[in-house]
């Protein structure tokens, strides 16, 4: 089973993700979590701030920035989501090609193809959507750190925007209360897998 856990940045994507790690082992469930290189590989990292700097004058340059996004996500869910899926286990993806594509949408990048590719890759069984108001998810960045400008406020606003869209034209997608306490959307996501699983549990809301 694939779980996808999705939202902008400081939306709590990454402790719900380990949270319901925690709730699934402990009801005897086997689950791993894969975070993609596309936010966490660190040479990828380097060449995506180098094509930032040259995509601002080069339309070469902002076709090679998307290609390479395209790739990293596909690699990520080849070579690391689909393997642990044969496997029979539990995969829960911090973020998939969903995030990939809105990211593109946010940049003005072409996110056509890999629009298309998604189409061939493992598709989520639970699709989560961690919503949380711009301004809390500026103060958690803050609190992490992070320099949160203007410009981030209008990224963080437009990805929003863009999953919203992503959410409303795709089926079955949970859109959850970022907001609310961990416990309660850690128990909540949970139950729902449990259920899918085949057992007891309620349904995701």
């Amino acid at each position: 089973m694939l779980v996808v856990i999705t939202g902008i940045d400081g939306a709590g994507k990454s402790t719900l993700a380990s949270s319901v790690s925690h709730g699934l082992c402990s009801s005897g469930k086997v689950v791993h979590i894969v975070k993609p290189a596309l936010f966490a590989n660190e040479t990828y990292q380097r060449y995506r701030e180098a094509l930032d700097f040259l995509a601002d004058s080069d339309e070469v340059f902002r076709h090679a920035k998307s290609q390479l996004i395209l790739l990293e996500t596909c690699s990520v869910a080849m070579s690391k989501v689909k393997p642990l899926l044969n496997s029979r286990n539990i995969v829960i993806c911090d973020r998939y090609f969903e995030a990939s594509i809105a990211y593109l949408k946010t940049r003005e990048l072409c996110w056509l193809d890999l629009d298309l590719v998604a189409r061939y890759l493992p598709q989520p069984d639970i699709s989560i959507f961690v919503d949380v108001p711009v301004q809390i998810a500026a103060e958690r960045l803050t609190l992490l750190h992070h320099d949160v400008d203007g410009k981030m406020l209008e990224f963080l606003a437009s990805m929003k925007e863009h999953l919203h869209e992503w959410a409303k034209a795709s089926n079955g997608v949970h859109v959850l209360d970022g907001t609310l306490p961990i416990d309660h959307l850690t128990a909540t996501i949970v139950d729902g897998i449990l259920r899918e699983t085949g057992n007891s549990g309620d349904c995701l809301s």
